[in-house]
């Protein structure tokens, strides 16, 4: 039984597939007995709220004694019980044992648990025995969210304390090109879906990475570029403090450098990759950051210099991916570095082009234009598809995860992605 997710129409069609007799047959004289059906299948038992036909397989093995069923009969109710369809198709088995397959387009009309229940009827009017199983609609998991404070590109952005900050970034709202840094930083309350303006950057700049410490924001780096005025790289790390909503200065970044990432591992906050100017030379550097000392250190280098990377800590170990090699080229090899060894490797999946990376829940999610992949394993990641976005992300999109979901936030518009509604 195929089935699509449509309010109106509904049908069935049914096929008998002969498997081996089990013998006896329905002679004249005999006695009748009614057909018996077992191991009903119905697959996907999960699908998504939406208005797109939802495709469903369903098959049952049928014992008919007199070999003359002559219908099968379904219907459809909602988690109240109450009836949403009921439909009887004709259909022939001249065998014993068949195995019953079918198509059919039922309404599943909201959220919630539907409950579908089967039986066959004989030439005589036996009914057989019924099966049911249920199919459960849930929400899609990505939701279109509330716009940013104002329209930008190569911002930063981090989770602290359930809610989403969206830190700095070149605006694109202004009719400039290219658009002019802004210091703006916006707080999005997922409960909520509201944005709030927070206290701004000191030096506004764009391509520049985020970090959270033992509950405090660092912006670190990017390229400051003022409106009608020139551009300078940016080596200033400010750290933000929710409880007094203010940014205090701390120590610069040893290079200068935009178009960076950055994730906390271990106590210190790593920044890798990045451009020291307007030429396409991307970086190779890896610096740390440990926020007690407030003190830079020089790590080792990246195995593949990139801008515009994204990096993230799982398992112990930082994973960097994405970003650009050379000009529109995407560095599509994920690099692994272990700071008990100080080893930088590369994993052997080398065709992912991510755009944003993030780690919650223990698990690794990349996303890369419109699709997803998420990783459970650590060494080394091992990706696996997830359910597409619809806005997609570019290299110049930011994102976030809280415990429940991730956001994605982009010139196109906020997105969010619920982890428990997947259907994996």
């Amino acid at each position: 039984m195929n089935c699509s997710i449509r309010p109106l129409a509904a049908s069935l069609a049914l096929a008998g597939i002969v498997l081996p007799s089990c013998g006896g047959g329905g002679g004249t004289g005999a006695a009748r007995t009614a057909p018996t059906i077992a191991n009903l299948e119905l697959a996907p038992r999960v699908v998504y709220q939406d208005p797109a036909p939802a495709t469903f397989s369903v098959g049952f093995d049928l014992f008919d004694p007199n070999r003359d069923v002559a219908s099968a009969s379904f219907v459809l109710r909602d988690a109240g019980g109450f009836l949403v369809d009921q439909r009887t198709l004709a259909i022939a088995a001249t065998a014993a044992t068949v195995r019953i397959q079918g198509a059919a387009v039922v309404p599943l009309p909201q959220l919630g648990t539907f409950t579908v229940e089967i039986w066959t009827t004989d030439a005589g009017g036996l009914i057989s025995n019924a099966l049911t199983t249920t199919v459960d609609v849930v929400p899609y998991p990505w939701t279109g969210m509330p716009a940013d404070l104002v329209v930008r590109r190569d911002a930063a952005a981090v989770a602290l304390d359930e809610q989403a900050y969206v830190i700095g970034g070149s605006r694109q709202d202004l009719g400039m090109f290219p658009g002019p840094s802004t210091p703006i930083v916006g707080r999005f309350d997922p409960a909520s879906a509201t944005w709030a303006e927070m206290a701004p950057l000191a030096v506004s700049r764009s391509g520049l990475a985020a970090a959270v410490f033992d509950g405090r924001i660092l912006a670190i780096g990017g390229l400051s570029r003022p409106p009608l005025s020139g551009s300078f790289l940016v080596a200033t790390v400010e750290q933000y403090d929710p409880a007094t909503n203010a940014w205090s200065p701390r120590a610069s970044m040893p290079t200068a450098r935009h178009r960076i990432a950055a994730a906390t591992l271990g106590g210190r906050v790593y920044v890798v990759g990045g451009l020291t100017g307007t030429e396409f030379e991307p970086l190779s550097t890896v610096e740390s950051y440990d926020p007690v000392a407030d003190t830079w250190r020089t790590e080792p280098s990246l195995l593949h210099s990139r801008h515009g990377a994204r990096a993230a800590a799982f398992g112990g170990r930082l994973v960097v991916a994405g970003g650009e090699r050379s000009p529109g080229v995407c560095e599509n090899r994920v690099e692994v570095f272990d700071p008990a060894t100080g080893l930088w490797t590369t994993t052997p999946d080398a065709n992912l082009c991510a755009t944003w990376l993030v780690a919650t829940a223990g698990q690794l999610f990349a996303g890369a234009g419109e699709g997803l992949w998420a990783s459970l394993a650590f060494n080394p990641p091992v990706w696996s598809g997830r359910t597409s976005s619809r806005l997609g992300s570019s290299h110049e999109s930011a994102a976030a995860a809280t415990s429940e979901a991730i956001f994605v936030f982009g010139e196109a518009g906020v997105e969010r992605y619920v982890l428990a509604h997947e259907i994996r």
